[in-house]
């Protein structure tokens, strides 16, 4: 059983993102959402990740909520995320990688759906962008859809969706106890550790949530 100190922890591993750790750092410390907390996980990178991290933790109001871990040496993303689940303190986690930012409202959506749904993930639709442009694919938009009986998501999954599927962890909202209670972690592999984790963690659920918010 998680220990459920924290609404949402929120696992956030760093390595060599300096051009956008500030950003994505800061959309963190500026969510609506009360009682988070932030588990930046330093991966031993070669550039000033972690010194732009630090000097936004000691700049920022809500700079007390992160915890930083630190790896003894590079151990790769899948490992950095598992750190997170390891130390967590939340009913809740979210992934989000370093190079990202989300909406300040985005943890409240996620969080406030699952305790309606007592789900154990929510997932998000999401934008992409490059340099200054911004775009939404078909795709990356979800219906508003419950799964709230066992088989229902398995179901749609694979006879709806097939292989439109998005096979990013950084759009879910996992419960601690959904991951605690059936052994899920991150296969030790340094590439498409995603798609390695949906199929461990896919045929586990038993409630989800789809929300069309682009979070």
């Amino acid at each position: 059983m998680s220990n459920q100190i924290h609404k949402v922890t929120v696992g956030f591993p760093v390595y060599n993102v300096e051009a956008y750790v500030y950003r994505s750092l800061k959309s963190v410390l500026d969510q609506t959402l009360d009682d988070i907390e932030v588990i930046v996980v330093d991966d031993c990178g070669s550039d000033h990740s972690m010194d732009v991290i630090h000097d936004l933790i000691a700049s920022h109001p809500n700079g007390n909520i992160v915890r930083i871990i630190k790896h003894k040496k590079n151990a790769g993303l899948a490992e950095a995320r598992n750190t997170a689940i390891k130390n967590a303190q939340s009913k809740y986690i979210y992934f989000l990688d370093s190079d990202d930012y989300i909406s300040t409202d985005a943890l409240s959506i996620l969080y406030n759906n699952a305790e309606k749904y007592q789900t154990d993930v929510v997932f998000s639709s999401n934008y992409k962008q490059e340099g200054d442009r911004i775009w939404v694919e078909d795709k990356d938009i979800l219906p508003s859809i419950q799964f709230l009986n066992k088989g229902e998501f398995s179901s749609y999954l694979y006879n709806t969706l097939k292989d439109i599927m998005p096979n990013t962890v950084w759009n879910i909202l996992f419960r601690m106890d959904f991951l605690h209670n059936n052994n899920l972690l991150f296969p030790d592999i340094r590439f498409q550790e995603d798609i390695a984790f949906n199929e461990l963690y896919h045929p586990c659920i038993e409630r989800a949530a789809f929300i069309p918010n682009k979070l």
